[in-house]
């Protein structure tokens, strides 16, 4: 259904230019107030209304997604009234694009502008032209010099949307929602293979641990565990790469969740990473200090910072990953919650001493290996599951460049 709504893609042949740049001659260029209007209907919470709550938490970033509600009877104070089909929009720090399409009638905080569509244009091509970029640098734009970033319905209306009629509006929003379908169900995939590893691996260890013996961790290494190193880093790319903390998860390692660093530093070649090196967070909230990930080997020439640390294991005792699966699971989280030291309610961390003192459980290396293998069939479902994820996200933002623009045109 989607491959054959794509495939009805025409190029544009005639453009105006505007305010807000070229657009096709037969689109118009309206302000937002004129196809949406605020809804300032307020909410009064009493104990007999119990209807759904939606806050700035419980909307995703950038994906259009409602994570959870809350309920109205919860709510402390006035809130905004929305109803189905109703697009809710953060307004603080607009960049993390919290927008959904309302599918119920509920309340919301007031952090949250209640834009509704107007008869005469599309409510779902309303939220795919606030999801694209432009809507955002304007968002932010307004807000200079405040401390946290916000827009305003008041400063919002009066942004110039190019809109396209009626008739191509719908079709433009039935593409990019087609995307969005296998895209959320792509997504599903993806949790559902991690939580099964998830459940797998502590399976696995709950079956077998009773009869494995132990150690300290800081007996299987062939050199003392060391702290990364962080400079100051550079905006553009410079060759060389140093990881963020995000690299690190229960679900695996992020080669994503890497910034520039300089390329001519010479502490930083203490810290440069080989593939297969395992690291570990040493501070974080106390729910994430001292998960682990093994570095795959991109991005290369990437160094770890001073916020992780790198273990080196003997592997003729230990496997890599059988300690990586040992760290991130309950009995890993356990003690490292049980060990993690700070009085920062939002920053804990752990040394290399804690993580030496681990006691982990040494199965033989044929027993490791069963393991490890079960675990990467299921890792392995969860790569082609984020290959497939990453291509289509790429192919929904494209569409949305084109599609918004009217540099592709979708007919009838």
């Amino acid at each position: 259904n989607m491959a054959n709504q794509v495939t009805t893609l025409k190029m544009g042949q005639k453009f105006k230019k505007t305010p807000a740049g070229e657009i096709p001659v037969d689109w118009d260029l309206l302000p937002w107030g004129e196809v949406s209007r605020q809804s300032e209907e307020r909410f009064i919470p009493n104990c007999h209304d119990d209807r759904p709550y939606v806050g700035l938490e419980h909307i995703g970033s950038g994906d259009g997604r409602l994570l959870t509600v809350g309920r109205s009877k919860s709510v402390s104070s006035l809130k905004a009234v929305f109803r189905k089909g109703d697009i809710l929009f953060g307004k603080l720090r607009p960049n993390l694009k919290k927008i959904i399409v309302a599918p119920f009638d509920g309340v919301c905080s007031t952090d949250i502008i209640v834009i509704r569509p107007r008869n005469t244009v599309s409510g779902s091509f309303l939220f795919y032209r606030l999801q694209s970029a432009d809507a955002f640098d304007f968002a932010i734009s307004t807000s200079a010099g405040t401390k946290m970033p916000r827009t305003s319905w008041n400063l919002f209306k009066e942004y110039l949307l190019p809109c396209p009629p009626l008739v191509e509006q719908k079709k433009i929003a039935e593409i990019l929602s087609s995307v969005d379908d296998v895209l959320e169900t792509t997504q599903n995939e993806l949790e559902a293979h991690q939580e099964f590893r998830r459940r797998l691996a502590h399976t696995l260890m709950s079956q077998s641990g009773k009869k494995w013996k132990q150690s300290h961790l800081r007996d299987l290494l062939i050199e003392p565990i060391r702290n990364g190193y962080s400079p100051i880093c550079p905006s553009q790319p410079t060759g060389r790469w140093t990881l963020e903390l995000g690299a690190l998860s229960a679900d695996g390692f992020r080669s994503d969740k890497a910034k520039p660093a300089p390329a001519n530093d010479l502490k930083a070649d203490s810290a440069l990473l080989k593939r297969g090196d395992l690291l570990v967070s040493r501070s974080n909230t106390r729910n994430l200090v001292g998960l682990a990930s093994i570095y795959d080997g991109q991005p290369t020439n990437c160094i770890f910072p001073d916020l992780m640390m790198r273990v080196c294991l003997s592997t003729t005792t230990m496997i890599p990953e059988f300690l990586e699966t040992y760290l991130v699971s309950p009995f890993g989280r356990r003690y490292f919650k049980a060990h993690a030291r700070g009085t920062s309610g939002s920053m804990v961390k752990i040394n290399a001493s804690i993580l030496g003192d681990m006691p982990v459980p040494i199965p033989p290396l044929d027993e490791q290996a069963t393991i490890v293998a079960g675990l990467r069939k299921t890792g392995n479902l969860i790569v082609v599951s984020k290959t497939k994820w990453n291509a289509l996200s790429k192919l929904r933002q494209g569409l949305m460049r084109e599609l918004l623009a009217g540099r592709k045109r979708v007919m009838p």
